[in-house]
């Protein structure tokens, strides 16, 4: 701080690093006290201008203590979301629907089984909703099953790459229909290890935000 020959402020040095959107309220503090230090005692800083300073002390003090609630809030939601995700455990929740993608003549999807398949299929459907192939999944046991389409037709023609959707048809040994969708899954565990939430079904991961319905 530099004063004139008698005594008032007219420069308040800081470090040319320091940027003044950071100044916390002790900072505002000791500046004003530094200002009523070096003052001309013949001419008082104005009542204004203290004003003025008193309410950005105030107002930055207000944003403290709103950051504060804010951070506050939100582990507090964070750990309700965590506690919440165990109601999960045992459940079936769906994250897509029943479309699959053909790259380089290979498609690979899984499909959770509720119960043993004694016969059924998956038919490969097309964008004029045309069955083009299908699968044979008859003795396919309950859980998680990954499966992979060739990218061919009925014919054995190969198809062009790009978006299909599937159908199941399935029944078990007492004949009774199975139903059966791309994407549903069996929450079997909660994983918070990594510092999120997520969801595990076997080997899949899964994130909370990309649950489509559970059931």
């Amino acid at each position: 701080i530099s004063t004139n020959s008698v005594g008032e402020v007219t420069t308040v040095a800081t470090d040319s690093n320091l940027n003044q959107s950071n100044l916390s309220n002790d900072d505002f503090l000791k500046l004003l006290m530094a200002e009523m230090k070096y003052q001309d005692p013949t001419a008082p800083m104005d009542n204004s201008k203290m004003m003025e300073q008193t309410v950005q002390m105030s107002t930055i003090d207000a944003n403290e203590t709103n950051v504060q609630a804010l951070k506050e809030m939100s582990s507090s939601f964070n750990q309700a979301t965590m506690f919440n995700s165990i109601s999960f455990i045992d459940k079936y929740v769906n994250i897509d629907d029943n479309s699959i993608s053909l790259e380089d003549s290979r498609a690979n999807f899984e499909l959770h089984i509720p119960e043993d398949i004694a016969e059924g299929k998956i038919s490969i459907i097309n964008s004029l909703d045309e069955e083009v192939a299908s699968l044979d999944i008859s003795g396919t046991t309950d859980g998680n099953n990954t499966f992979i389409w060739d990218g061919k037709d009925s014919d054995f023609q190969r198809l062009s790459d790009g978006t299909y959707t599937i159908a199941v048809t399935a029944v078990n040994s007492s004949g009774q229909n199975i139903s059966i969708e791309k994407g549903n899954y069996k929450i079997d565990a909660v994983d918070y290890s990594s510092g999120e939430t997520i969801l595990k079904s076997g080997n899949k991961n899964i994130a909370i935000s990309d649950i489509n319905q559970t059931w």
